[in-house]
């Protein structure tokens, strides 16, 4: 900005935000200036054109023209800082607004909390635990607030292991351990704990959360029942129990379908494809089988030939379940009867049946041979008794007796 005769320059930061603002208040200034006729802006004009007497000496109106702009400058910080003081008046009442409304959610979530909330010192030392301690833990929270952990273990060595554990990994996850509560009822609970650290870089406290897991390892505890008393169940049965996936990989069998394959538990667990047990002419009927209960339908037991380790063929008998998630097939569980011996059996029995069978007509065929025997012999007897011993009529009939006796 130049005004004869004396020059006022003013530098701005390009890079600060507030600059252009600051200029157009400046400008509107000496705008301002412009519009008023009887300002100091056209005094100095007239003066500087005229030079009329001077009342006043120069080096003073040069002073007043350079204070005058001097406030305006002062005049438009001041406006300038005001609205920054506001703006930022105004943002930090919304973050605290925002941090109070932010502090009375958790507050409400620590409050309710169905879990334990704990902070302690390494030393075991409780600095915060939530409400919920004391229906969990057994305790009043003053009884805990400020108190050892100590008391709330069965067994105390759990917790040097726990401190172990954080020392070395600053974290611990589903950390399971028995605790006690005032009454001695003895509980399970599962910790989810962090190590924190002060100014130092120095391991201080842990803080995290206890849930008690009492019912969930009781349920375990009863699967882990169920499931052994199945699996004997399942090693005891005189049958095979199989289980296949949809690509006829064999993912479980009993001890007695084992032994059907002629394989052992290891080499099942290395991996196992019915394809290569199942006799190669049954392979297009298995599939048919399995297209068909992929649609929905259902199959009865169907018999197949399978090939055992040591190249042996037998048949057994195949009654199968799908594996079904969300109404999806997965693969399918059954059951196999070795029909071999039974097999043997209905081919010893057909045999038998056909040699009865034979012996009872070879015993019809006699019956009706002796009863037509029995005239011949009859009739023999008759001529017989017409001749007399001495007659050559009677030695013919007496041979031809004997031969029908041997008959």
């Amino acid at each position: 900005i130049l005004i004869s005769p004396i020059s006022i320059r003013f530098a701005f930061n390009k890079s600060n935000p507030d600059t252009l603002q600051l200029i157009n208040i400046i400008d509107s200034y000496i705008v301002q200036f412009k519009i008023d006729e009887n300002s100091i802006y056209y005094q100095l004009i007239d003066e500087y054109i005229r030079e009329p007497i001077k009342i006043v000496p120069r080096f003073l109106k040069n002073l007043l023209i350079f204070l005058l702009i001097l406030s305006v400058f002062f005049a438009a910080i001041g406006i300038l800082s005001n609205r920054q003081v506001k703006k930022k008046t105004a943002q930090l009442r919304k973050r605290d607004r925002e941090l109070r409304k932010s502090e009375n959610k958790f507050r409400t979530i620590f409050e309710n909390l169905q879990d334990v909330y704990f902070d302690t010192t390494l030393s075991g030392i409780f600095k915060t635990i939530s409400p919920s301690a004391e229906w969990v833990l057994g305790y009043p929270i003053d009884e805990l607030n400020n108190h050892s952990v100590e008391k709330i273990y069965y067994n105390i060595d759990d917790r040097k292991e726990l401190i172990n554990l954080l020392l070395e990994k600053s974290k611990v996850r589903d950390f399971e351990l028995l605790c006690k509560k005032k009454n001695n009822d003895v509980y399970w609970v599962s910790l989810n704990a962090d190590l924190y650290l002060d100014d130092d870089g120095t391991a201080c406290g842990i803080t995290g959360i206890l849930r008690d897991i009492t019912r969930r390892k009781i349920t375990e505890k009863k699967l882990i029942k169920r499931e052994e008393r199945f699996r004997e169940m399942a090693r005891l049965l005189p049958c095979g129990i199989v289980e296949i996936d949809i690509d006829l990989n064999i993912t479980y069998a009993n001890q007695t379908g084992l032994d059907m394959f002629g394989y052992t538990k290891k080499e099942l667990e290395n991996g196992l494809n019915a394809k290569n047990i199942i006799h190669p002419d049954e392979l297009h009927t298995v599939f048919q089988n399995i297209k068909t209960r992929l649609k929905g339908e259902n199959t009865s037991p169907v018999e197949y030939r399978i090939r055992k380790k040591d190249g042996s063929i037998i048949t057994v008998l195949w009654n199968s379940k799908p594996i079904t998630s969300k109404g999806k097939i997965y693969g399918f569980r059954g059951s196999l009867v070795d029909l071999t011996e039974i097999k043997q059996l209905q081919k010893q029995i057909l045999r038998t049946q056909k040699l009865e069978s034979t012996g009872m007509l070879a015993g019809g065929i006699a019956h009706d041979f002796n009863n037509i025997l029995l005239g011949v012999f009859g009739n023999i007897n008759l001529a017989k008794s017409e001749l007399s011993s001495d007659d050559k009529a009677y030695r013919l009939i007496e041979e031809a007796e004997k031969s029908m006796s041997i008959a």
